[in-house]
């Protein structure tokens, strides 16, 4: 299964967490798009989506010093 992630852009905030709910089919006006992360042979999801997220593996930094 394939997940995308998202993170709210700084202008939107206000409004997003003020329960405001984003366009799903126009999420990109609110929204970056980070990743998609495919699920692994991992029991969680959640677990994997998290070690995906850490520094060391997505960070275009840490591929750069690596």
């Amino acid at each position: 299964m394939k997940y995308s992630i998202w993170y709210m852009r700084p202008e939107w905030f206000g409004e997003g967490i003020s329960g405001a709910r984003p366009d799903p089919k126009n999420l990109e006006a609110t929204h970056v798009h980070l990743k998609d992360v495919h699920e692994f042979a991992e029991t969680n999801p959640l677990e994997a989506i998290y070690g995906a997220m850490q520094g060391e593996v997505w960070s275009p930094r840490a591929r750069r010093e690596g």
